[in-house]
């Protein structure tokens, strides 16, 4: 069963994504980059994309673990094709 965040941690979520919004890291870094990271104590790595670069959207999306890199580089795969809504996987 799925656990919902207290309100200490959406307001922790809210003041990190204003210092990551003030740093914009989207002009440093290409829709494509990706950062690995790991926590001590996590068991798997997270990759980061930042997508911004071209000025349209802003964000981060975090990919857990080696699944959710390879989801990354299916939608990369896609994108580049225009094949992404005739991919056996997606839902259209």
């Amino acid at each position: 069963m799925r656990k919902e965040a207290t309100s200490e941690q959406w307001g922790a979520l809210y003041e990190a994504a204003t210092h990551i919004k003030e740093k914009k890291p989207w002009e440093k870094f290409g829709d494509m980059d990706l950062i690995g990271t790991r926590d001590k104590e996590a068991e798997e790595m997270v990759f980061l994309s930042i997508p911004g670069s071209g000025g349209d959207c802003y964000g981060m999306v975090a990919y857990e673990g080696y699944e959710g890199l390879n989801t990354f580089l299916m939608l990369v795969k896609c994108s580049r094709h225009g094949d992404f809504y005739s991919h056996p996987n997606s839902h259209s």
